[in-house]
């Protein structure tokens, strides 16, 4: 992911609204996911200074996402 530090980090990649994906991406704790579709999905850095409401806010917006009825 680019980080100077080669220390392990906990991550989660969580499912997002395309059409706020920018406004998701800070690169300092979300950011484009690692591993996975960066159309579709964004990587959040789980430590003590990620923001938890937001990560939270977007724990229970992906969980609507990947669950939605068709």
């Amino acid at each position: 992911m680019g980080f100077k530090d080669e220390s392990e980090i906990q991550i989660v990649n969580l499912k997002t609204d395309p059409s706020q994906m920018m406004d998701n991406i800070d690169h300092i704790h979300f950011f484009p996911a690692f591993h996975m579709n960066k159309k579709l999905w964004i990587t959040i850095i789980l430590d003590e200074i990620t923001p938890w409401e937001k990560s939270a806010q977007l724990l229970d917006e992906s969980y609507s996402l990947v669950n939605e009825k068709e």
